[in-house]
């Protein structure tokens, strides 16, 4: 697997905690930050998913909900209501 630098803005703490944590466990900086940016997009994943299939199973009703209010306001502005 190649590697891509990219540069990121960290706040003082954050900075701070990472150098802490790295010298305390023996580890590079890169490897934290790869781990826990993998860690946040691996958890992150799950709730895409989830909200991709409530959107997919709520699409007939919501299709249903917007024909019933566009009838309405179809009549609304021939002046039947």
């Amino acid at each position: 697997m190649g590697y891509k630098k990219v540069q990121i803005h960290l706040d003082a703490v954050l900075n701070e905690q990472l150098r802490y944590y790295s010298q305390t466990n023996m580890v590079d900086e890169n490897t934290v930050i790869n781990t826990a940016l993998r860690q946040y997009l691996e958890a992150a994943q799950p709730r895409s998913s989830e909200l991709a299939s409530g959107y997919k199973e709520m699409g007939p009703l919501n299709r249903a909900i917007a024909a019933d209010y566009a009838a309405t306001e179809e009549d609304d502005e021939r002046g039947l209501i």
